[in-house]
């Protein structure tokens, strides 16, 4: 976890050193309060249902200011097997009260070895004098990965000394503030969704890639015909009950494995139809590091590991056909 020193850099020194050094808060009549916006615009909306693949917004707002403030910080955390952080733009700031010391916002992942951001830090502040004024302070960005139920939580202050959420006053003293969660529902009828995975910028008629270790994600290029495989190529297998099927199209898209921990890529490889539709597969193995695997590339060429259930996978196909998974 980066210092909170680093973390703050790009706020003003007036409240950053005290922020970080005093253990003093301020503690108002009323209550100072921040929630997460579970749908942006009208009132603060504590759940959601987002369907389909498409990145949504939520706000943080502050929503009692009965006691001046001159800055904040927030540490966003969600259940990062059902959602994702989309970044960028990731996180945008509203300069609400005249804040415009912005940090720059910082994915975290306290799970390192499933290579999945599951928060974001961020604040911001102002030059001199306070503000008491109400609304969105900045909005961040995420994507449904898989069916479920995800907590959007904002960290508190005893659960992260350093980082923990909270308004700040002049000097960088803490203000006591009362934190309010949201919670988003993924999918309809208990269906996983598929998911966009951040970095990646997959675009319809483009040629899928054959992998090459070290190489970067693929990068397509529009109106380009996707290419006819050639070689060993992958043979489908009939589909057990308790399985779905996933539609796919000639370009890469990216879909959540819902199978078991461990899946050899030859075996998802084996799950595309029909046969000989497989260009290549992808994956973040650890996010930002894109490994391959192509059914038509020599062995050594592919450095893609094996997937665990909701990693998210990049299947690049010659043309239209489906892709096979577990029901959950």
């Amino acid at each position: 976890m980066p210092s909170s020193k680093r973390f703050w850099s790009s706020l003003a020194l007036l409240f950053l050193l005290g922020a970080l050094v005093s253990p003093r808060s301020v503690t108002a009549s009323s209550s100072p309060a921040m929630a997460v916006d579970a749908l942006p615009g009208g009132g603060v909306d504590s759940s959601r249902t987002v369907e389909g693949t498409d990145p949504f917004d939520v706000d943080i707002v502050i929503t009692d200011a009965s006691t001046p403030y001159q800055g904040y910080k927030a540490w966003l955390q969600w259940t990062d097997s059902v959602v994702h952080y989309v970044g960028p733009p990731g996180v945008t700031y509203t300069g609400l009260g005249g804040m415009t010391l912005d940090s720059a916002a910082t994915p975290k992942d306290v799970s390192p070895a499933n290579g999945v951001d599951d928060g974001v830090q961020f604040g911001s502040g102002m030059v001199s004098g306070t503000s008491q004024e109400l609304g969105t302070v900045a909005t961040a960005r995420l994507v449904c990965a898989a069916a479920g139920v995800a907590t959007l939580h904002l960290v508190t202050p005893p659960e992260s000394a350093p980082f923990g959420t909270k308004m700040l006053a002049p000097g960088g003293v803490g203000i006591d503030t009362a934190l309010s969660d949201a919670q988003i529902t993924c999918g309809a009828g208990g269906a996983p969704t598929a998911t966009t995975v951040p970095g990646a910028s997959p675009t319809p008629g483009a040629p899928a890639p054959t992998p090459t270790p070290g190489t970067p994600a693929p990068t397509p290029t529009p109106g380009t015909p996707a290419p006819t495989p050639s070689g060993p190529v992958a043979t489908p297998t009939p589909l057990p009950p308790g399985w779905q099927t996933v539609p796919l199209v000639a370009t890469c898209q990216f879909v959540a494995w819902t199978g078991a921990d461990g899946t050899a890529p030859g075996e998802l490889a084996a799950l595309v139809g029909p046969p000989g539709n497989l260009v290549s597969l992808w994956a973040q193995q650890p996010a930002p590091v894109w490994k391959g695997y192509s059914p038509q590339a020599p062995a050594e060429a592919n450095d893609m590991a094996p997937l665990n259930r909701l990693d998210v996978v990049a299947i690049c196909a010659g043309g239209t056909g489906a892709f096979g998974r577990p029901i959950i």
